[in-house]
């Protein structure tokens, strides 16, 4: 049996698979019967639930109406009890108002009859009966009362309207009124259910009121109340106002807004009136007579309020009849289109059977057919969809039988590669004819032979066990050794798979004759042996000719700065000024000199470029990575450059976005790379001007260069990066540059994580960016925090100390400073006595590192300059020596040397480091603030919580000149080392390791550069 390929069908297959079972178990009818209850059953439980929910809805709202039902009859009695209270309640003592009375009871009496008559309707359904039954026990009680002279007989009508109150809100609770979840019909709810019977009960409250009397009596309680109960009325007109209008606001009835607009203003116009006549007799004047309008006007109120409260019941009515409609209708709906689905699916169903079913038995006459040998009769049907696809192919099955051997026959006689096949015993069954090329046998020689003797692995235990053998199927490869009919033997690529073919296995053997490609490949090999070793070559060549280099540049720049100092000091001054012919060769003098320091620095950056680059690519360059400030480098490359732009018509601008994060780097480096950068812009940028900046990037902090230069072709973005190649027309144009800087900028921040590119426009300028990545914890490791860190043992440095201060004298003569010149080169010794000379100093020399710690031990001097590579010591190593003994530590120490490796300095104690060919003006300066502030590292201070010990220190440094200040824990360390910014701090290790005391300082600004001395 054929396996499955491994496509698409092939993988949903296996996906499905216990479903692909079950469906290739049953039958179609049972197929179809399955797949119809698992659509039918669904569609009719979510109906069901949908048909369901609809008819909750409609019970809900059902429900409601038998609310406003109640309510009607409710609201007559209701009106009709505050009447009655305000008659009960008045101040006419006529048989007039006791007939008022008589006749409002009796009205009283028919609106309980017909509330009686609801309440056996509907009171169960509402579960109204036991406030039904206060009502009507507060009412017989009224009833039974006889009339009276007005106010004189008990109040019974407060508990009438209590009750009738109380009765509203168990209906509306009851009724479903209150939790209405519809804006329109919850507003239009608390209308007729709260806020109007509120306010028609604050509106009696105020009509009984006998207010003229009290305003004539000027009682204060009385006009408190009128205020209060006109403040609580107006609250209610506002609610009232506030409900309807959210209700009017968001239905879609137009009939509502016509019908609830001009009642529900009327309302509000009378209340107002009403609580303006009640106000205004509370003005009435002296000797005026009182009058009694407000009543007037508060029936007036109530007739209107009762107005209201009938138009918004019929509304609310409405509002919920619609919705009853509007969900008998989506389920009358839902029930058809439900039928219509069912009825449509059973149809296509059916024909989708019957459909099948026809090219089923279209495909089963022809399978019967092809059994019988016939292969040229085709199926004929109109079918489109997949089961035509598979009639189409069962059409081609018998043509495509009929090529397929001949095809299979065609390609292996015309393959490159050698193939053969064996039995699963290793005996060959065929042999093409390029198999016949590599092993120089023909198909007849080795047919019926073991395979092993073209390939001796493939033996019998190959056969035996496949996937033991060490091959791999699916057509991987494998190097072995094949063997030709001379008796050579060559590398063989070697691909087997293994067909089954009924119950017979058949092995494939794909052969390719490697030895051109293993030629190839060794002299690939040993092409690249030779290119690494050329490389390395070429790296040592360029880093020692650059060290050699420097040191012949050193004295010529140094002679030749002297030359000129000489000649504008002494020389220029003595000349008699009218020789014209005199003055112009001293002029001519002056400018080849000139020339000599111009070209010899310009020869000096070539060198530092060179020597970098080789470096680099040599892996090599020491890096040092600390936490430093994007906007720090930026300001310094653009102060150090800023000389470039003395003559431009034009600023440099700086654009840094705030906030930048802190970045990981090799700070030196990076202040290279944008120099570079901001040197190029200044090249090429005569007019317009260049701009730096920085934004945060996602991920990364961006930097880039925009200049108004010449730009630069599209053509040669990336001929920039690469080494000592100048864009442009170099025959026409002089480069202005050695090519090297943007490859080394380039190397520098891929070093870091970055990437670093151009854009431009000719003619408009170019934008040179790079990318830094910002770390995820902006830390570094102990061990590089601890780059400035000495350990030593405090018995050792405290016996030191003190035998120095025992024998500590003043006896360093008073006068010139004394500098001791270290260097292994002649000249450069001559040219540094003759500089320091000038400048006044005692100069002493030094050949070579013994000599020097030799004369330092006779005498001190006031400063030592070191070169670093000399015989036998290097500077280092005598930088060492001096650091660790406490009679020579405070002696500063200046480096100049070829060598370019300022951490391994400043990590050894030096105090200042330089380059060679150097600025020798800035050489001398920085010795002479060395000189003025009278030893190394003058600031230092003490970490300790044994007193002794921090006593015993302080007086041995203080007694070579330190100013010595003491800290007694660790954290009065830290805060006296941010504050102070001393040059070295010497404290116990464990006490230091117990506070974080290094890393701490290492991070703070301007303590980068601290020197540390911890003692066990």
């Amino acid at each position: 049996m054929n396996k499955p390929s491994n496509s698409a069908p092939a993988f949903w297959i296996k996906q499905f698979h216990p479903a692909v079972r079950l469906m290739n178990r049953l039958k179609f009818p049972q197929k179809f019967l399955l797949i119809s209850l698992l659509f039918a059953v669904p569609l009719a439980l979510v109906m069901t639930l949908l048909i369901l929910e609809i008819n909750t809805s409609i019970d809900f709202a059902a429900k409601e109406k038998t609310g406003t039902a109640y309510l009607r009859p409710l609201r007559a009695f209701y009106a009709d009890a505050l009447q009655s209270q305000v008659l009960d309640q008045g101040f006419d003592n006529s048989q007039r108002a006791i007939d008022q009375i008589k006749a409002q009871r009796a009205q009283m009496d028919q609106a309980f009859n017909a509330l009686a008559a609801t309440e056996n309707q509907l009171g169960a359904a509402l579960d109204t009966r036991a406030q039904f039954a206060a009502l009507q026990t507060s009412w017989d009680a009224l009833k039974n009362q006889p009339p009276s002279a007005a106010g004189s007989g008990p109040d019974l009508d407060s508990p009438i309207i209590a009750n009738a109150r109380a009765l509203m809100t168990t209906v509306g609770e009851n009724s479903n009124l209150i939790i209405d979840s519809k804006l329109d019909s919850y507003f239009l709810m608390d209308a007729v259910l709260l806020q109007l019977p509120e306010g028609q009960a604050l509106i009696a409250q105020t009509m009984i009121l006998d207010i003229p009397t009290m305003a004539q009596r000027s009682s204060t309680a009385g006009l408190a109340q009128t205020s209060s109960l006109a403040s609580l009325l107006q609250s209610n007109i506002n609610g009232t106002q506030s409900g309807i209008q959210i209700t009017l606001r968001d239905t879609s009835s137009e009939t509502l807004k016509a019908t609830l607009q001009k009642p529900l203003q009327d309302y509000i116009n009378s209340v107002n009136q009403f609580i303006g006549a009640a106000g205004r007799v509370w003005n009435i004047q002296p000797g005026e007579k009182p009058s009694y309008e407000y009543r007037a006007a508060g029936t007036t109120a109530l007739q209107d309020s009762f107005k209201l409260w009938d138009l918004s019941t019929t509304q609310l009515d409405d509002l919920l009849q619609a919705r009853i409609d509007g969900l008998v209708q989506q389920k009358n709906i839902a029930i058809g289109l439900t039928a219509v689905v069912l009825a449509a699916v059973v149809y296509l169903w059916i024909a989708f059977y019957l459909a099948v079913m026809q090219t089923v038995s279209g495909l089963e006459a022809a399978s019967r057919r092809m059994i019988s040998g016939d292969m040229t009769s085709e199926i004929e049907l109109d079918n489109k969809d997949e089961l035509g696809q598979i009639v189409k192919a069962f059409n081609g099955i018998a043509s495509a039988l009929v090529q397929a051997s001949a095809y299979r026959q065609a390609v292996v006689e015309n393959a490159a590669d050698g193939i053969l096949t064996t039995n699963d015993h290793g005996v060959i069954d065929s042999f093409n004819p390029a198999a016949e090329r590599i092993f120089g046998y023909r198909a007849a020689e080795v047919k019926g032979e073991k395979v092993t003797g073209l390939v001796p692995i493939a033996n019998d235990e190959m056969f035996a066990s496949f996937e033991k053998s060490g091959f791999a199927m699916g057509n991987q490869r494998r190097e072995t050794e094949g063997r030709r009919k001379d008796g050579s033997t060559f590398p063989l690529d070697l691909a087997v798979t293994e067909s089954a073919l009924g119950d017979k296995h058949l092995f494939i053997a794909l052969l390719r004759d490697i030895t051109e490609l293993k030629q190839a490949e060794e002299a690939m090999r040993q092409a690249k042996e030779a290119a690494e070793a050329a490389s390395q070559m070429k790296g040592t060549f360029l880093a020692n000719v650059s060290h050699e280099l420097r040191t012949p540049l050193t004295s010529v720049l140094g002679f030749a700065k002297i030359i000129k100092k000489r000649l504008d000091e002494v020389i220029f001054p003595v000349v008699p000024a009218g020789d014209v012919k005199v003055h112009r060769a001293l002029q001519q003098v002056n400018t080849n000199i000139d020339i000599i320091i111009a070209e010899g620095e310009r020869l000096t950056s070539l060198i530092n470029n060179v020597l970098d680059l080789a470096k680099i690519e040599a892996g090599k360059i020491e890096w040092n990575m600390q936490p430093l400030s994007i906007k720090e480098i930026i300001e310094r490359a653009v102060a150090a450059t800023s000389s470039l732009f003395e003559t431009k018509p034009f600023k440099l601008t700086i654009d840094v976005a705030d906030g930048l994060p802190d970045l990981v780097g090799d700070h030196d480096r990076l202040l290279q790379v944008v120099i570079n950068l901001i040197s190029n812009a200044s090249k090429f940028t005569d007019q317009g001007g260049i701009v730096v900046r920085a934004r945060r990037d996602n991920g990364a902090v961006l930097v880039s260069v925009t200049d108004t230069g010449m730009g630069i072709a599209q053509s040669d973005y990336d001929k920039v990066f690469e080494q000592f190649v100048q864009v442009g027309d170099t025959l026409t144009n002089k480069p202005k540059g050695t090519g090297l800087g943007l490859p080394i900028s380039k190397q520098i921040v891929e070093h870091h994580g970055g990437r670093i590119w151009v854009e431009s426009e000719l003619g408009k300028g170019s934008t040179f960016s790079f990318t830094l990545p910002i770390p995820k914890e902006n830390l570094v490791g102990e061990a590089a925090a601890r780059e400035f860190v000495r350990t030593v043992d405090v018995n050792a440095l405290v016996g030191k100390l003190k035998a120095h201060i025992a024998s500590a004298t003043l006896s360093r003569p008073i006068g010139k400073k004394t500098v001791l010149v270290v260097d292994d080169d002649n000249s450069i010794r001559e040219l540094l006595r003759q500089e320091l000379e000038a400048e006044g100093y005692g100069v002493r020399e030094a050949k070579d590192g013994r000599e020097a710690l030799a004369q330092v031990k006779r005498e001190k001097p006031d400063l030592i300059v070191l070169d670093v590579m000399m015989p036998e010591l290097s500077g280092f190593d005598v930088a060492a020596v001096l650091r660790n003994d406490p009679e020579t530590l405070n002696i500063p120490i200046v480096m100049l040397s070829v060598v370019q490796d300022k951490q391994r300095g400043y990590r050894l104690g030096v105090d200042r480091y330089f380059t060679k060919p150097t600025d020798t003006q800035v050489l001398l300066n920085e010795i002479g603030a060395l000189l003025a502030q009278g030893g190394s590292r003058k600031k230092v201070l003490v970490v300790d919580e044994d007193t002794a010990t921090v006593k015993t220190l302080i007086d041995a440094l203080q007694s070579q000149g330190y100013n010595v200040t003491a800290a007694y824990t660790g954290a009065e360390g830290i805060e006296k080392a941010v504050a102070d910014q001393p040059d070295m701090v010497i404290a116990r290790s464990e006490l230091s390791e117990k506070h974080n005391l290094v890393k701490t300082l290492r991070f703070e600004k301007n303590l980068e550069k601290i020197f540390f001395l911890l003692f066990e």
